[in-house]
């Protein structure tokens, strides 16, 4: 929690060690907090949608069809298979039945696990898997949103089409305030030109 009239700066981790911190995770039979990554980083939900999902809005299904609880906007997301595979993979290991469950819940499975918890889990992760040293900045679920962003401009070369993209699949009001979202710095920028 940040102090009050302060800013702070939430990190990415970098897509390949957020794959990587899944499969870390699934060795150490973690499969709620992978699974957590693995929403994360393949929908670019936020932390507070992510822990609303049960397994039947994800599980044998294309796309997932989500209304964004901060601003009350549709997203239609399409499940990728690298997503799909890391899904079946984790419900098996949670060794769940039914899809009509909250993907997310306590070990008690009465209620859905808080986003605060989920943020210490992460924390912890990151330490104890020695990954802390990949992100520059305050560690937590929302970090996982902007690794999707940031692995979309890598792979688009920072392009302007791709800050337009995020900027709707992110609902943000123009690709400027994306960029500055991402963090994406004007050195960054610059180095597109050497990639002509």
């Amino acid at each position: 929690m940040s102090l009050k009239n302060t800013r702070t700066t939430t990190s990415y981790l970098p897509f390949h060690i957020a794959q990587n911190l899944i499969s870390l995770l699934e060795r150490d039979k973690d499969y709620k907090l992978a699974m957590f990554v693995a929403v994360g980083i393949y929908t670019g939900l936020r932390g507070s949608d992510i822990l609303s999902l049960k397994w039947k809005d994800i599980m044998d299904k294309p796309e997932l069809v989500k209304v964004e609880k901060k601003t009350g906007k549709r997203r239609v997301i399409r499940l990728n298979k690298q997503f799909t595979d890391v899904a079946e993979r984790l419900h098996d290991g949670l060794g769940v039945i039914d899809l009509e469950q909250h993907i997310f819940i306590n070990r008690y499975g009465s209620k859905t696990i808080r986003l605060q918890y989920v943020n210490s889990r992460l924390k912890d992760a990151l330490k104890r898997h020695k990954l802390e040293s990949f992100t520059s900045g305050n560690i937590s679920s929302h970090m996982l949103r902007k690794s999707l962003g940031r692995q979309v401009m890598e792979k688009n070369d920072y392009s302007e089409k791709a800050l337009i993209m995020l900027s709707e699949i992110f609902n943000h009001s123009s690709p400027a305030l994306t960029r500055r979202y991402l963090g994406i710095t004007d050195a960054e920028l610059a180095n597109v030109y050497e990639l002509l």
